[in-house]
């Protein structure tokens, strides 16, 4: 999905960028990341990526040099985490029981709606059909697993612990958590996209490349 970012910046930079999907899982996502960085490392997460991304960030041994956030819900207001827990434990006690299917149409009713909300008026109408088409063949039980051990992850912690510089992109959507991220992180470096929604990267390439640009920029001149 950073196809066009990843190839502005693979000529001069290493970049690595794994596959990882709504189904991947999250151990996957920190031990996978975990053994690719060969150095100091600029972690750039989108989404529920950047839960990860700040995770790694804060750890010693990843010797990460900085960390960008794209359109990232962090901290996680305590009233959205209790609205999300009441919405998975049904769903996670019908996957105890075996019942796949009753997971799957649970996740997909929690989904729809929430990725209608994602995208501002005017933007790509052919990159929503392909993210809801994305939704609907997607491993939802393990999506489910993922955000079990995200919400149970200390990622506000770990991002309020991070000694390196942190930058974030969100969209000019009035659903982008921008202030609770700026009481977090009062001394980190927030662009916004004007006209975009959840899915910037894919509606406003460019825009988000030359905002990963400036942050990168700005990064390598305070080293």
């Amino acid at each position: 999905d950073f196809g066009s970012q990843v190839a502005a910046f693979s000529p001069a930079r290493l970049v690595l960028a794994p596959a990882w999907g709504v189904e991947t899982t999250w151990d996957r996502m920190i031990e996978d990341l975990a053994s690719r960085i060969p150095g100091e490392a600029v972690l750039v997460g989108h989404s529920l990526g950047g839960w990860p991304a700040a995770t790694l960030a804060a750890r010693a041994r990843t010797r990460a040099a900085a960390l960008v956030l794209i359109d990232v819900t962090l901290p996680l207001p305590a009233e959205r985490r209790a609205r999300y827990e009441a919405t998975m434990a049904p769903l996670l006690a019908a996957r105890a029981a075996g019942d796949a299917s009753r997971v799957r149409q649970g996740m997909l009713d929690w989904m729809r709606p929430i990725f209608g909300d994602y995208f501002a008026e005017g933007e790509d109408a052919r990159v929503r059909e392909q993210v809801v088409a994305r939704l609907e063949t997607a491993d939802l039980d393990r999506a489910l697993r993922t955000m079990e051990a995200a919400l149970a992850a200390p990622v506000e912690e770990a991002l309020r612990s991070l000694a390196v510089p942190v930058g974030a992109i969100f969209p000019e959507h009035p659903r982008a958590d921008v202030d609770l991220f700026r009481a977090a992180r009062p001394d980190a470096r927030i662009l916004r996209v004007a006209g975009a929604g959840h899915f910037l990267h894919r509606t406003s390439p460019g825009a988000v490349e030359a905002c990963l640009r400036t942050l990168l920029s700005e990064f390598d001149q305070t080293r």
